[in-house]
């Protein structure tokens, strides 16, 4: 009988931390929040040739809960603007009251499918090596901290994997609950994700903050993410952006009596 491999706490650590981390981003919808977005695009010369900001807020429409638009760089949108906005929202409800039961439930179901973002994020316990650094306590909270670096041998299950292998960075996790609190990590080498169509390039940086609303749920504080990409090896794109989460509030049953857009 051949032997088996040895069980890795660290790895499975990692593992419950992803499996709560898509558990809880599929819980975002119970709760209304404020999300602000700041995209930064920049030349090549590394000015910042253009900033948007966006505040996008999950609140109830009608008495429905709904995510929509409210300020685009600082300024409420023209009424003309929010009016189209809200027939688009209340044309969207109704379109989906029309669908049949088993329409109703096809679309829900492809609703609830893995992001891309979650897709990603799976392959990351296997995908690379973890170094215990030290644990830090935060309030009642015991917080271990891990450095990461590439794992020799893997191969990624998917082209967006490929870019663990030049990838490292931190990582810390909630000791008893096993949630991620923080994640830093930067591409340190150019990476194809797409043969000759596309390429990551060095410096790319990725940070993600959590923070707990509820004694069993884990949501956003703050996702940067700063990136440079070529496309056909010729247009090149940097860009960043931070999504700041705040006001997070659940949403009662009542608000819950006919499916959001």
């Amino acid at each position: 009988m051949a032997a088996q491999t040895p069980p890795d706490p660290t790895r499975d650590l990692l593992r419950r931390g992803i499996a709560n981390y898509e558990r809880s981003s599929s819980n975002i919808r119970q709760y209304f929040y404020d999300r602000l977005t700041i995209t930064r695009q920049f030349e090549a010369s590394g000015q910042v040739r253009e900033e948007r900001r966006n505040l996008i807020r999950r609140e109830l429409f009608e008495g429905v809960p709904v995510t929509r638009l409210v300020e685009r760089n600082g300024q409420p949108l023209p009424p003309d603007e929010r009016a189209k906005a809200d027939s688009n929202i209340r044309r969207a409800r109704a379109e989906y009251a029309a669908l049949s039961a088993a329409d109703k439930a096809k679309r829900d179901a492809e609703g609830a499918r893995p992001s891309r973002e979650i897709e990603f994020l799976r392959e990351m316990p296997e995908a690379l090596n973890y170094e215990y650094v030290d644990s830090q306590w935060e309030g009642p909270r015991e917080i271990l901290h891990f450095k990461m670096s590439p794992r020799p041998g893997y191969r990624p299950k998917n082209l967006q994997a490929k870019v663990f292998e030049k990838v490292r960075g931190e990582i810390w996790i909630d000791k008893n609950q096993s949630e991620m609190t923080k994640l830093d990590a930067e591409v340190f080498d150019t990476v194809s994700v797409g043969g000759i169509l596309a390429k990551i390039e060095k410096g790319t940086h990725f940070l993600i903050e959590r923070m707990p609303v509820d004694d069993n749920l884990w949501l956003p504080k703050l996702i940067r993410i700063k990136f440079g990409t070529k496309i056909m090896m010729v247009k090149s794109i940097r860009q960043e952006s931070d999504i700041t989460y705040s006001a997070y509030r659940p949403v009662k049953p009542a608000d819950k009596a006919v499916p959001a857009p």
